[in-house]
């Protein structure tokens, strides 16, 4: 049995993470239900962090999508990004006040 990647990790930004959500996403293989879209915007997620695999696993979902599942699956990865930019501004400028002169 696979285990389930850690969205903790997918959800800071780790493309690696981000992929193999994606990858457990698509094929509904009892451990996370069967959701084109939640696959696609990990998969957009890691592809945009270079992530060759991932590029080639979105091409792959979304030619079996219709237009409006696209379009969704889109706008939740630029949420989904935009909450990662966001935390990891929130941490790094956090991790700068702690550090010590």
């Amino acid at each position: 049995m696979t285990p389930i990647p850690k969205t903790r990790d997918a959800e800071s930004g780790d493309a690696e993470s981000q992929c193999a959500l994606g990858l457990s996403s698509e094929p509904g293989d009892g451990l996370v239900p069967k959701d084109s879209i939640e696959a696609y915007k990990w998969h957009s997620l890691a592809a945009g962090s270079g992530d060759k695999r991932a590029a080639d696993y979105l091409r792959t979902i979304a030619s079996r999508m219709s237009s409006q599942q696209i379009t969704e699956a889109q706008l939740s990865s630029m949420i989904c990004f935009a909450l990662i930019c966001t935390t990891l501004h929130t941490k790094t400028a956090f991790d700068k006040r702690q550090t010590p002169p």
